[in-house]
Formats: structure tokens, sequence, C-alpha cells
């Protein structure tokens, strides 16, 4: 049975460990930011764990390793003391998080623009195409009415020849 536990701050935990197709949320952003600019400075987990310390939330490597894995809520005040380690402010660490999602919405709206334009495309030539089966229409119903005349007129020719014969 697959025991799926929901968490809202990051990915979704299965019996067999993380699911890697989640949706990443802002959370899980500053977690992932945490690790890179943690591993841009070279510092290891433990170093990052100690320095945190220093502003009151001491972390063991395995708890760094878990907040840096999206696997544990961080907490804000947590946040503003990763923003004084590394020199950045705040909403540094959520820079990936907003920049991927502006990403997104732009490539979206183009995606959107592109669809938007070939749907009034379609619809140009659906319109070309129902006056173009109207006129084809009207070109039918006067060749059946035309057809209907010749042959009245074959029948009446052949009428008055019947009757120039017998006559």
């Amino acid at each position: 049975m697959d025991e799926t536990v929901i968490r809202p701050w990051g990915p979704q935990v299965t019996p067999g460990g993380l699911h890697r197709g989640y949706d990443w949320t802002a959370e899980a952003k500053v977690a992932e930011r945490t690790r890179k600019l943690r591993e841009e400075r070279g510092w290891s987990q433990e170093e990052l764990g100690r320095k945190l310390g220093t502003y009151g939330f001491a972390m063991h490597q395995t708890t760094v390793a878990k907040l840096e894995g999206a696997a544990r809520p961080i907490r804000l005040n947590e946040v503003q003391a990763l923003a004084n380690i590394f020199g950045v402010s705040p909403a540094d660490l959520f820079e990936d998080a907003f920049v991927q999602n502006e990403h997104e919405l732009a490539v979206a709206a183009r995606e959107v623009q592109r669809a938007s334009a070939a749907l009034a495309e379609a619809e140009q030539t659906v319109n070309r195409a129902r006056m173009e089966a109207a006129v084809a229409q009207d070109h039918a119903a006067r060749a059946v009415s035309e057809l209907a005349e010749r042959r009245a007129a074959a029948a009446a020719a052949e009428a008055r020849l019947g009757a120039v014969r017998r006559g």
C-alpha cells in the first residue's frame, strides 16, 4: 500500500523516499538556494549547522541535509539567519523561486499568444471555407436549376419533333 505523506512545504514522501515529480514550493526553493549558496562557499553541511548556531539555531549535519532537501519546514527566523550567514537578503533566498515562476509565466504567455494567433488563423480559414462552400452551394443550385430547365427544354423539343414526325 502506497502511503504518501502530504506536506505543504515541499516534496511528498512515500515509503520508498522522495517523490521526484513534485512541484517546488517557495519554501523548497529557499532550501535549494541554501544548498547552492553553501556549496558555492565550499562549506560542509556541518559547517553551516555550526554557523547557524551563532544565531541560536545550532543544527546537526543531518538536520541541515533535511533542510536543504526540503524534508523539514524552515522557520522565518532561520531564513533570516541564513540570509545573514550568506550575506544576502532574505528575498535573495527566494530569488530562484520567483525567477522560475516569472520564467514559467513568460513561457506560458508566449504559448498562449501563439495558440491565440493559430486559433485566429484557423477561424479565418474556417470562415473562408464556409464562404466558399456557400458560393459552391449557390453554383450547384443554379446548375441544378439550369439542368432542369435544359431537360424541360429538351423534352419539349422532343415532343415537338415527335409531333412534326407524326404529322
